[in-house]
């Protein structure tokens, strides 16, 4: 379900990043609506540190929730008179062994490295001057650019192709 925020639309990141492209070029970075752009932008990025175990373990533990049946665990159980080990322990056994697993391969990759620094500076950017909001928001497209896999179904060099010519043919005007 896609969500209007202030003139984007949640979770349709072309059109923001065309916006602010087409807003850079018009020379009116003060009419951007930073706010509502980095709000919809935030979520792909922490989603991503999650699932890769880079956040929290109970943040960890919601996104594979969302993912994933764990029903198949039942077979597991234990239930006597003298133990009790029921579905959940056995779901946080196997949750915390892929959280650990997640986050001793990928937290030493400078992409997730990266994306950690760019979620902080995303929860932290109230205050910032126009400046540091485009250098922030150039990070995202950075980092986009760089993956391939925050926004889904985004690719930098495509709609940075599309807008170039665009502007070429209002110049032609």
């Amino acid at each position: 379900m896609n969500v209007e925020i202030e003139g984007f639309c949640e979770c349709d990141y072309e059109s923001i990043v065309r916006n602010f492209w087409m807003h850079s070029v018009t020379n009116r970075m003060n009419e951007f609506d930073f706010c509502a752009a980095f709000k919809s932008m935030r979520e792909p990025i922490r989603s991503k540190l999650s699932e890769h175990g880079l956040l929290t373990f109970e943040e960890f533990c919601e996104n594979e929730e969302n993912f994933f049946d764990y029903s198949c665990l039942e077979q597991f159980t234990v239930n006597t008179n003298y133990i009790c080990i029921d579905i959940e322990a056995i779901k946080k056994g196997v949750l915390k062994a892929k959280y650990d697993a997640f986050r001793d391969t990928f937290e030493s990759y400078s992409t997730f490295n990266d994306l950690k620094g760019l979620l902080c500076e995303l929860d932290n950017y109230h205050g910032a001057t126009i400046e540091e909001k485009i250098i922030l928001f150039d990070k995202i497209i950075h980092s986009q650019h760089e993956t391939g896999d925050i926004f889904d179904e985004l690719n930098i060099d495509d709609l940075r192709e599309e807008v170039e010519n665009e502007i070429h043919e209002l110049i032609n005007l």
